[in-house]
């Protein structure tokens, strides 16, 4: 095998170790979360309607836009 090949197979088993690590700290992370799926939604969302349609984003990193 040359360098190029060890790369590729030392890139291909970080990949793998990390997207297992987190899909089991997703899934732990999840377990020891013990609120409801609406619950999470107001912590996340606020006051917020979940059945309303959201045409603009939130808000910008960059500030208020013109005209607001």
């Amino acid at each position: 095998m040359n360098l190029f090949e060890v790369f590729l197979v030392v890139a291909f088993a970080i990949g793998v170790v990390a997207i297992v690590w987190l899909a089991v700290a997703g899934v732990v992370s999840r377990h020891r979360d013990h609120r409801t799926a609406e619950e999470r939604w107001a912590d996340e969302h606020g006051d917020e309607d979940p059945k309303k349609v959201k045409l603009r984003g939130g808000p910008s990193w960059m500030g208020p836009g013109p005209g607001f």
